[in-house]
């Protein structure tokens, strides 16, 4: 379930469609009670689909306010479809030692060539976007300071540090 925020649909149905006489524009969650006007959706900014979970149909009854007589009843097909949330699968990579100590920089040159698919875990790549943060919540960057983008490159050098990965559902 989800909310949704149907104003822009009244305020369409009220400015574009009836553009020429004043209406009132009244949403339901079946044709019986938009036929008998009852049990009126009335927080339209704040509605929440839990009598129909995922997808709900909803319909619109628009009234006249000369006379309140029904200019127009009609279903709005899937109107409110809930896209499920991607899971980031949890993943980890092991501990390893900087061997290279002729330098002053403490780093390892990690190996995340898998990093994606493992957080994906089967999940539609084209479907999600990917993002890396740092563990104060910053976008991660990499040792020349350009962001961490997805697909992340195979090896990411890095000292100790927790990584946040965010997968958000395209649609």
């Amino acid at each position: 379930t989800a909310i949704f925020d149907m104003t822009a649909i009244r305020n369409d149905i009220e400015t574009s469609i009836f553009s020429t006489i004043n209406v009132s524009v009244h949403f339901y969650e079946s044709l019986t009670d938009a036929e008998l006007e009852t049990n009126e959706i009335i927080d339209i900014a704040n509605h929440e689909n839990i009598n129909f979970p995922n997808t709900q149909n909803i319909w619109v009854r628009v009234k006249s306010d000369l006379g309140n007589d029904c200019l127009g009843l009609e279903e709005f097909s899937n109107l409110l479809n809930v896209e499920a949330l991607p899971v980031a699968n949890p993943v980890t990579i092991g501990r390893q030692c900087d061997i290279d100590t002729n330098d002053s920089v403490l780093s390892y040159p990690f190996d995340v060539s898998q990093l994606e698919a493992n957080v994906l875990n089967g999940q539609n790549p084209s479907n999600v976007t990917i993002t890396y943060f740092d563990s104060n919540g910053n976008p991660l960057l990499y040792e020349d300071g350009s962001p961490v983008l997805s697909p992340i490159q195979p090896v990411f050098s890095s000292e100790n540090q927790t990584i946040t990965i965010r997968v958000t559902n395209n649609n």
